[in-house]
């Protein structure tokens, strides 16, 4: 990292410590850069993650399992299975039917079929509900000024439909001006397509904060987009990658 951008990584951590200190959310740093671009005449920009950070797709894996369960000819699966909550379903599937004491692998080969066929398409995406106060914050984001960017490595071919529509239902701002969503084209791969998607954003206006789930990918926003503001939404996730010392940590997006 340049001398530069230690500076500012540094800056940015004193003043969210100060911010925490004081009782603020540390929310309230993205609503200040935001006044301060559009005092500028600059268009400040704000990126989020979508599964994990602004939507939580447990709702949807915990359907899909119980779809199936139902149809499955075994009581005792099934009814260790309708007692589960969206809370208990871990980052990869078969672990939360392990927690579950699944072991017929009959039904674990079917189960698994059955839920990334339908995970990974349009089928469930409204059952995805929204991160607490995400909505609300995107939209007052939206409403003061500023270019609200989705970015996901769900299929664009695949759940295009199903994402606009869950966003839209959860309250987003969405098919609108100064909005725009990017997803993986089946024909990308998902580092040609973020490194892509990252400099066409940084061509919209300042990047002034930005929301992941994943250490990785978080990381790399810092590095892109140094003196911005970047979140960790404490969601789970697939890395284990250590994040930079100036990246804050949020559980939510309530700003109160």
């Amino acid at each position: 990292m340049r001398a530069g951008n230690i500076l500012i990584a540094i800056g940015l951590a004193v003043y969210l410590t100060v911010s925490a200190l004081a009782g603020e959310s540390p929310l309230t740093s993205v609503w200040r850069a935001l006044d301060r671009e559009l005092s500028k005449g600059n268009m400040p920009v704000v990126v989020f993650n979508i599964d994990g950070t602004i939507l939580d797709n447990r709702t949807r894996s915990i359907a899909i399992i119980k779809d199936f369960a139902s149809t499955y000819k075994d009581s005792e699966i099934s009814d260790s299975i309708v007692t589960i909550s969206p809370e208990e379903i871990d980052y990869y599937v078969v672990e939360t039917f392990n927690k579950c004491g699944i072991r017929n692998l009959f039904f674990l080969e079917a189960a698994l079929r059955y839920w990334a066929e339908n995970f990974f398409s349009n089928n469930y995406l409204l059952m995805d509900r929204p991160v607490q106060g995400s909505s609300e914050f995107a939209r007052r984001l939206y409403n003061k000024g500023a270019f609200i960017v989705y970015v996901s490595g769900r299929s664009k071919e695949k759940m295009l439909e199903g994402t606009i529509a869950s966003l839209k239902k959860c309250g987003f701002p969405i098919g609108e001006d100064r909005t725009m969503l990017a997803m993986l084209p089946d024909n990308d791969t998902i580092v040609v397509f973020k490194k892509r998607t990252y400099e066409n954003i940084s061509r919209l206006g300042k990047v002034v904060a930005a929301f992941e789930n994943e250490p990785q990918e978080v990381n790399e926003m810092k590095r892109i987009w140094g003196d911005a503001f970047v979140f960790l939404v404490k969601q789970p996730h697939f890395t284990a990658e250590p994040i930079d010392t100036s990246i804050t940590k949020i559980e939510s997006f309530d700003t109160e």
